[in-house]
């Protein structure tokens, strides 16, 4: 996955515990195949969202993909498909439990 994105993507990983909103825990490194990833430890808010679909003029080539419990998914899933300028038919999911 990683070679590729190469330098035309960009992979951002959120790690939660079940802490609740708000409780922000901050962010480390995380070393997987060979790359060294920023991974924050908190939950995703919509601004982190809306960031990671970049600027509204190239949202039409990004794909998202959503994964976890179904309530944050769908929420998320719901948000990302009516953000301007992104194709539907990018946003995938998968949830838990």
């Amino acid at each position: 996955v990683f070679d590729a994105l190469g330098d035309e993507g960009q992979f951002e990983l959120f790690l939660t515990s079940g802490q609740k909103e708000g409780e922000e825990t901050g962010s480390g490194m995380l070393s997987v195949a060979g790359k060294e990833l920023k991974v924050q430890r908190r939950r995703i808010h919509d601004t982190d969202l809306l960031d990671a679909l970049g600027p509204v003029e190239e949202r039409v080539g990004t794909a998202c993909y959503i994964c976890g419990v179904p309530t944050m998914t769908d929420q998320f899933v719901e948000k990302a498909k009516n953000a301007e300028g992104v194709d539907e038919g990018n946003i995938l999911s998968e949830k838990w439990w």
